[in-house]
Formats: structure tokens, sequence, C-alpha cells
């Protein structure tokens, strides 16, 4: 009988104590200094936009949402607005981006019209025209978009206003914070219910998506590891002393959590995939099949 082996994903969580020098120390207090600046952000972002659906401000919900700057050559959008197009050929070639993102707001309000409006104007008109005989139906819809885009806001507002050093790099530190990917912070305190304001964040986390070795080094005469992080200098790394090896290239490194408590000890928790081999005939055994 010949036995096939099967590959089976089990997530692990690692916590290792690190030992950032002082510049590391003022490197990794400014990242979390900038994540509390783009949590609070999104918090009151979110909460502006809110009023403005509740209030029936339509105008000025579109306007703010709509203000976000997009990649219109981006492969995927650029594919949808072409679709767009066709299914509506009156909306003008220029507008085309901004009636896109007006549809895609406001949600399944427009699934029956098959977006037939060719402007953003006559799309915030039928919104409050919807929400004169249907308001529920625009206040569910719309606020789902708005937990959205109250997070991508925030990640906008820290690209213009703070620009992180060219030998960092920091975008998916923000992805993870307030982007809305299952795994995001924004998006698990949504499910969990209203995001509040925050006096101290005192983590950041991002996804090198790579085995460890390209992140754990053995330093010299066997005496630990280093840990090389990109959100921190390209030429720094850190110390890590109880590295135990227990992390094997068989595994893939999904996120890492930088981790500061109050009595200023780091520690990295590592969220990684492995991949353990499993013959397929106990796997249908356990599985009961």
């Amino acid at each position: 009988m010949i036995t096939c082996f099967v590959y089976i994903e089990v997530m692990n969580r690692y916590k290792f104590q690190i030992f950032p020098s002082e510049p590391q120390r003022h490197q990794i207090d400014m990242l979390l200094k900038l994540s509390l600046i783009q949590w609070n952000y999104a918090v009151l972002t979110r909460e502006r936009l809110i009023n403005y659906l509740y209030d029936g401000k339509f105008a000025k919900l579109f306007e703010t949402v709509l203000a976000r700057s997009k990649n219109d050559n981006h492969p995927v959008r650029k594919k949808a607005i072409q679709n767009l197009l066709l299914e509506n050929p009156c909306i003008p070639y220029h507008e085309a981006g901004r009636v896109y993102d007006a549809y895609q707001f406001s949600g399944d309000l427009f699934a029956d019209s098959q977006r037939s409006w060719s402007n953003v104007s006559a799309i915030i008109e039928e919104v409050g025209r919807v929400h004169k005989y249907d308001p529920d139906r625009v206040i569910e819809q719309l606020s789902t978009s708005i937990n959205i885009q109250a997070g991508l806001l925030a990640i906008d507002f820290m690209k213009k206003s703070f620009r992180s050093q060219k030998q960092r790099s920091i975008a998916q530190c923000r992805t993870n914070l307030t982007g809305f990917s299952p795994n995001s912070r924004w998006h698990k305190a949504i499910c969990r219910g209203t995001p509040r304001l925050k006096k101290i964040i005192s983590s950041f986390s991002f996804s090198p998506y790579c085995f460890p070795s390209a992140i754990f080094r053995e330093r010299a005469c066997n005496c630990g590891y280093f840990s090389y992080l990109s959100p921190l200098d390209r030429k720094s790394c850190m110390i890590v002393t109880d590295y135990d090896r227990s992390l094997n290239d068989n595994c893939f490194v999904r996120e890492i959590t930088l981790k500061k408590c109050q009595d200023d000890v780091y520690f990295l928790i590592i969220l990684v995939e492995d991949l353990l081999p499993r013959s397929q005939q106990n796997l249908f055994e356990s599985l009961g099949i």
C-alpha cells in the first residue's frame, strides 16, 4: 500500500525577549507614538462620518470619503472602472474613478438600479431619496462602508503628514493597525463594537511573509541571535538571547508584533504557520473518514 503525505497548516505563536539599543528604543517609541496618532485619527474620523450620516449630510459624507487619492492605473481598479464604463457609457471618462468609488461606498443601495446614475451628484441625491423612505437600509449600508473608510483615511493622513526615513518600511505597520484586513486591529475593534480613543499604544505589528532565517541570524561563537526588523533602520539589529531554534525553515512567519512592557522590557511575538507532514491515511482516520 502506498501512503501519501499531505501538509497541515498549523498556526503557532512564539515569544522572545529582545534587547534594543538606545537609538533603537527611540525608533520604537516613535513608531508607537505614530500608531497612537493614527488610531485616534481613525476613531475621530469615524465619529465625524457617522454624524454626517445620521444628520443626513450626504454631500459632506461623500466629499470626505472620495477625497482619498487612488491609483486609477492599478490593474484591478482599472478593470473595474472599465467595466463600469461599459455598463453605463454616459459616465464621463475623467469622472469614472470618482463615480466608481461613490458606488462602492454606497454598498448594495444600487443593486437593483444597475448603476444607472452617471455622476457623483446624482448618486448623492439618490441616496438622500432612498433615505427618506428607508433610512434603516441607508444607515446599515453606509455605516459598514464608513467603518472601512475611516481606517483607510487614517492611513492616508499618516502618509501625507509623517514621512518615514528611506531605510525604514512602516507601511505594513500602518495597514496592520487601521487597514480592514481580517487581522488588522481596526477590523477586530469594529467586530467587537465601537472603537475608542486610546491614551497609549504599547505594540505594533507587521507581516514579513518570510522564513525565519531572514529575520534571525546567529551571532558569532553561538552566543545568541540577531533579529532584523524592517520597520527599523536596515543596518540595525537587536539581540535575542532566548531564541532556541524552535523556528526552523519548515515554518513561515506570518506576523511579528513588537511589544513594549511598562518596565521597559521588549518582546517579539511571532505568529508562524507550521507545515506538518502527515500521512493521508492517518488524516482520514482522525477526521472519521
